[in-house]
Parts: structure tokens; C-alpha cells; sequence
């Protein structure tokens, strides 16, 4: 697994590259942590990384803002953010952070980070099994779906890209395979996957890219309540 430092705080990014290497070999995670302390020279790169530990209060651009343009082009890449000030968790949702690691609890909260991170890439190594037209059966990854929608006697499958395609199958037949996956009924005709959600409005769920899910009065207070739990949970690592 390859990964990346964000920090401006030279002291600060030598004893998290000692306490990372520990804990993902206590782990049994296989992990390279580039370091960089311009966010600036981090959109000038090329390289792909599969986590990305981010300060929030840097000069010249913030962890935050970086984050953004990060998640915009790399929308399955694990995201972790670092601060002294727990208060930034909050404002920190809409980028679908896997973590957030507070410094002075690096020991504290670092391991849970790293569990995070374990759960992200077997998640994302995971595939299903599903028919297409011409009784193909054809194998895809959940962590790529952005969201299912019912169509008569098919379901489309919508990718993080916008492709879709149709599958003979029922929407109660796809939520069974993807529930472990954390994907989440928000309407009779939707599914969708928790980890592109941005924000809930009275009648949408927001995901990547300002799209809006219907949200039925069927499934309001489960989708409300869900929601409140990956804040927790985020505000919680």
C-alpha cells in the first residue's frame, strides 16, 4: 500500500513515519509513506496513493482544500486527517475522511486510523458476482458503485464515472449483496453507497459531485439516523 504525508510540521511528520511503520507492521499491513510539506507540490504530482494522511492547518493552503481537489480526482482513495484542534472533524464530513487523527492522541488514535485503513483495502479488494443481459455473469467491485436504481425488472448500477449498466435483477436482491458493503435503501427505487455521502438534506441524501438522492418518508428517519452514525464514527477516529 502506498501513502503519503502531508504536513509542514518537520518534527511532527519523523515520529508519525516511526509510529505508522510500527503499527501497520503490528497489523500485518504492507505500507510506504512518502512525506511532502507543500500541499502546493501534492496537485503537481502524478502518483496515485491509496491513503493520503492530511494536516488541516498548513500555510499557504489548507488540508482541508486539499482534500477537496484530492477527493475530486481520486474518489476511492483513503483520506486521513491530522490536527491538533478536534473541532475541524466536523467540517471535515463532506470529504468522507476514513479517519480523523488527533496529534496530541497520535498513540490514541493512530491504531484505530490504521484499522480504518485495513477495513478500506479489503473492501476495496472485494467483488460480487452479478448477471447481465445474455446470462453473462460478470464480477464487480461494491467500493466502485456509486449508487443502484430500480427500473422495472432491472437494476442500474451507476459507477463513481457516471457509467451505468442494467442487471436482471430485483433492488431487494441487490441490497442483499451489497449490505455488507454499507450500502443504504433510501428509497423503493434507490441504493446507495454511504461512502459517497456528502450531506442529507429534508428529502435527499447528497453524494460526490453535488448528485442528490430522492429520500422517502419510508426510509427518512433510517437514512437520518445512518447518516448520524458515519459523523459519529468519523468524529469518534
Amino acid at each position: 500500500m502506498k501513502a503519503i504525508l502531508v504536513d509542514d510540521d518537520f518534527a511532527f511528520c519523523e515520529m508519525f513515519l516511526v509510529r505508522l511503520q510500527e503499527g501497520a507492521q503490528n497489523r500485518g499491513i504492507a505500507i510506504e509513506c512518502d512525506v511532502c510539506h507543500n500541499p502546493k507540490e501534492v496537485l503537481q504530482q502524478h502518483i496515485v496513493y491509496d491513503v493520503y494522511f492530511i494536516d488541516i492547518e498548513m500555510a499557504g493552503m489548507n488540508g482541508l482544500e486539499l482534500a477537496e481537489e484530492m477527493r475530486a480526482r481520486y474518489v476511492n482513495a483513503e483520506i486521513i486527517f491530522l490536527s491538533f484542534h478536534e473541532q475541524y472533524v466536523w467540517h471535515s464530513f463532506h470529504v468522507r475522511p476514513g479517519a480523523f487523527i488527533r496529534k496530541a492522541w497520535l498513540d490514541t488514535d493512530l491504531p484505530e486510523a490504521l484499522e480504518a485503513v485495513k477495513k478500506q483495502e479489503e473492501k476495496i479488494g472485494s467483488v460480487i458476482e452479478v448477471t447481465a443481459r445474455g446470462n453473462v455473469i460478470e464480477r464487480i467491485r461494491p467500493m466502485e458503485i456509486l449508487y443502484c436504481k430500480s427500473e422495472e425488472h432491472y437494476v442500474r448500477f451507476v459507477w463513481e464515472d457516471r457509467e451505468s449498466r442494467l442487471y436482471r435483477m430485483k433492488l431487494d436482491q441487490a441490497e442483499e449483496k451489497l449490505l455488507k458493503f454499507q450500502f443504504l435503501r433510501t428509497h423503493s427505487r434507490y441504493l446507495v453507497n454511504t461512502e459517497y455521502i456528502c450531506g442529507l438534506s429534508v428529502d435527499k441524501v447528497m453524494l460526490a459531485d453535488n448528485l442528490a438522492i430522492p429520500v422517502s418518508r419510508t426510509y427518512k428517519r433510517k437514512v437520518q439516523m445512518a447518516v448520524m452514525n458515519l459523523r459519529e464514527q468519523k468524529r469518534k477516529k
